[in-house]
């Protein structure tokens, strides 16, 4: 096998390995890899494959060196907000983080540290007869989930990203969903009687069967929704 056999760009992680000081053997169908205790740091261009970029940044738990990762600022717009998001955890594990609009610098600063890391991506996921009643799910990306029969009673939705989610008989009960994002949505036999509804965004939302009763729909912009209770 050799580096033009491989796929997409994110074949870039061979290079970026090497210069990391890791030893890479591509033999055949088998990549062999030998790893010093200490990994360098280096500047890293990621524009053409920003999947990488979690992977890269991970490994500042093991550099000598700072890491740099620029030319990414269209990682911001993803199915979440990948610079922001790393910047937030990665710092909780003891990482001197510097977060750029393009990027993001990372140096080992002292000892690393246990930490909760918060997981913010459930893109395109088919969550069924869940039970995430009282989750922290404020900011949280669910673009293109399929949330059928969940258990949300007394989450936190507040500013998330529930743009084209499926939402079918979801109980959410004392959720908050003000300035949540729903565009796109479709929401099935869904009870958001008595909720705060401030800033929603419903734009082109498909709306069957939805109970409003007593909610507070202030600022709320149902723009095109389809409206059929």
């Amino acid at each position: 096998m050799t580096m033009a056999d491989m796929p997409q760009a994110d074949e870039a992680i061979i290079d970026i390995l090497e210069v990391m000081g890791v030893v890479v053997t591509l033999d055949k169908n088998t990549i062999k890899i030998k790893v010093p205790s200490k990994l360098n740091g280096g500047k890293f261009d990621l524009s053409n494959s920003p999947d990488l970029i979690p992977a890269i940044a991970i490994l500042a738990l093991k550099t000598s060196k700072p890491i740099e990762i620029f030319n990414v600022k269209h990682a911001r717009y993803k199915e979440t907000d990948r610079i922001a998001v790393l910047a937030r955890e990665l710092s909780k594990l003891g990482i001197k983080v510097v977060e750029k609009n393009d990027g993001l610098v990372l140096k080992k600063h002292g000892d690393l540290t246990n930490a909760n890391l918060k997981n913010a991506y459930v893109y395109k996921t088919i969550l069924k007869d869940a039970n995430l009643e009282k989750a922290d799910l404020s900011k949280a990306n669910f673009c293109g989930a399929t949330l059928d029969n969940q258990r949300f009673a007394e989450s936190d939705f507040s500013y998330a990203d529930l743009s084209y989610t499926n939402l079918f008989a979801a109980d959410l009960k004392n959720a908050n969903l003000s300035n949540a994002n729903l565009i796109g949505a479709t929401l099935h036999s869904t009870d958001l009687s008595g909720k705060d509804l401030t800033g929603i965004k419903l734009i082109q939302a498909n709306l069957f069967s939805v109970n409003f009763t007593d909610s507070n729909l202030k600022n709320a912009d149902l723009r095109g929704a389809d409206l059929n209770n």
